[in-house]
C-alpha cells in the first residue's frame, strides 16, 4: 500500500536539476531588492483604508441598537463589534430587556399551590407568559458559545 503524501506549508523541497552541484554553487541565487516604502506612502495608503460604519460607531451607540433591535447576531458581525458589546453592564442590560416582563409577571408569586389561593389556579397551565420565549431561549444559549 502506498502512502499519501501530505502537503506541509514551508516543507517545499526544491526541484531536482540536471546541472551538476557545482555549477549551481558558482552562480549566486538572485534576490531581488527589497524596496523600502517611505514613512509618507505608508500614512497615506493607511488614511485610505476606511472602518465600516458601523465599526466605528461608539459602544454607547452600539449598546442602544443591540437593545432595540434585539439582534443577537449583532456581536458576531465583526469581532471588532463583539468586543464592543461584551461589557458586563451591556449583558445586564440585554438580560434585563429579555427578561423584564417575564419578572414583572411572576416576582414574587410562590410556586407552591398551596400557598396561593386564587381562582387562577385551576387553569395555572394555560396562564399565558408574558415576554419573548424566542428571544430569551436565544439570549441563553448564545452565552454558551
Amino acid at each position: 500500500m502506498e502512502l499519501t503524501k501530505i502537503h506541509v506549508k514551508g516543507k517545499r523541497k526544491t526541484p531536482a536539476t540536471s546541472r551538476p552541484q557545482a555549477l549551481c554553487e558558482q552562480q549566486p541565487p538572485f534576490k531581488a531588492p527589497r524596496t523600502r516604502k517611505s514613512l509618507f506612502s505608508v500614512m497615506a495608503t493607511r488614511k485610505t483604508r476606511h472602518r465600516n460604519t458601523l465599526d466605528s460607531l461608539p459602544a454607547e451607540i452600539l449598546e442602544n441598537i443591540l437593545l432595540y433591535s434585539a439582534n443577537l447576531a449583532l456581536p458576531r458581525v465583526s469581532n471588532f463589534i463583539g468586543a464592543k458589546l461584551s461589557g458586563r453592564a451591556t449583558l445586564l442590560r440585554l438580560f434585563i430587556l429579555a427578561f423584564h416582563d417575564t419578572w414583572e409577571q411572576w416576582f414574587g408569586i410562590p410556586t407552591n399551590p398551596a400557598i396561593v389561593h386564587g381562582p387562577w389556579l385551576e387553569n395555572a397551565q394555560h396562564v399565558p407568559c408574558h415576554g419573548d420565549p424566542k428571544f430569551q431561549v436565544g439570549l441563553i444559549l448564545s452565552l454558551r458559545d
